[in-house]
């Protein structure tokens, strides 16, 4: 059970341009990338392309369906993913990704104290805080070896009773080989996506005024674009191993952010992905990323940190199950997550 703190409401305003909107898509939705650090911006092909790169569905040539299951930080928050794409023709391929982040059981206190000021505690009350995405994507490519893809987003996010809001955007993206080399470019959110908040003050503006907290009040909030950009290329290793390597750079134009590049205008952050196979039986992936400067407590120095990820699959007949070893946002803390992923191709 969690307790809930209605001051970060707060946050609100009628409009504002946030660096971390709808940044539960950020978090990966798929073993096999998040055990590479997402980095598949070029490689991905199968139905996890409608999150990664639509122009990746372009290699599907069977029925795929996919879900995942993962828990974050101890088990509070929980993602889940279902998908589905699909050939429509030898060129045309559609694709769909429902998802949610949401944390459950959190208490509502805000009616604990009775018109006399007395606690009671059965005025305690339970509620969720969810973020959801549908993706749909349709996909193609040319007679240039050029594949291209494109997503809608609708997204809604919902925080119990008291605030929620409904988001739509666009993605696009781009796949492009020569010889042995895999190039990949990703436009996120390259139209920008508005999320239109709509506040319930009812639910909570007695404890606003007596707090003397300013109430938050309708907006619209921003996600700016994002470019993602990827090389990848795989080489052929002793008898039938062999080796996927990828290389992403994530450049955002929001403002200043803590990466290994970052300017006023705008930042970088890289990630790397490795993938082991045998006979594309079984897979052994490593991928790094995150990279952040952290200062030194007992010096002015700083250090590159960075944030490790490990993971394993299998390809039995026409069931396809990742698993991977993740440590999200914290490479120096014990909170590593387990997620699972099963695809099945007919």
């Amino acid at each position: 059970m969690k307790v809930f703190k209605f001051f970060l409401f707060g946050v609100l305003i009628t409009y504002s341009q946030s660096k971390y909107s709808n940044d539960f898509l950020s978090i990966g939705l798929d073993s096999r990338s998040i055990s590479m650090s997402n980095s598949v911006v070029s490689s991905t092909n199968d139905l996890t392309s409608v999150f990664y790169n639509p122009a990746g569905l372009n290699n599907v040539s069977k029925y795929e369906f996919g879900i995942m299951h993962s828990s974050y930080f101890a088990g509070i928050a929980d993602f889940d993913y279902v998908g589905f794409a699909m050939p429509v023709d030898s060129s045309f391929v559609l694709g769909v990704a429902l998802i949610r982040f949401g944390v459950d059981d959190i208490l509502n206190t805000t009616e604990l104290l009775d018109q006399n000021g007395n606690i009671n505690y059965n005025n305690i009350s339970t509620f969720s805080s969810s973020d959801f995405a549908a993706i749909f994507s349709f996909a193609n490519s040319t007679i240039f070896n050029l594949k291209y893809g494109l997503s809608t987003k609708i997204i809604h996010r919902k925080i119990g009773p008291f605030a929620s809001s409904w988001g739509f955007g666009l993605d696009l993206g781009l796949q492009y080989s020569i010889k042995n080399w895999n190039l990949g470019l990703f436009l996120n959110d390259f139209t920008s996506t508005l999320n239109f908040w709509n506040i319930n003050q009812d639910e909570y503006s007695e404890q606003y005024l007596e707090s003397g907290n300013y109430i938050p009040e309708d907006g619209i909030e921003l996600t700016t674009p994002k470019v993602k950009i990827g090389v990848s290329r795989t080489f052929s290793l002793y008898k039938d191993f062999s080796l996927l390597s990828e290389a992403d750079f994530n450049v955002t134009w929001d403002g200043k952010r803590n990466t290994v590049i970052s300017t006023n205008l705008f930042s970088i952050d890289p990630s790397l992905g490795l993938e082991f196979d045998y006979k594309k039986i079984g897979f052994l992936r490593l991928g790094i990323g995150n990279f952040q400067q952290e200062q030194l407590i007992d010096s002015i120095d700083e250090k590159i940190s960075f944030q490790p990820n490990f993971g394993i699959g299998v390809n039995i007949w026409s069931f396809i199950i990742d698993y991977s070893l993740t440590d999200l946002g914290n490479a120096s803390a014990v909170l590593y997550s387990n997620v699972f992923t099963i695809k099945y191709k007919w």
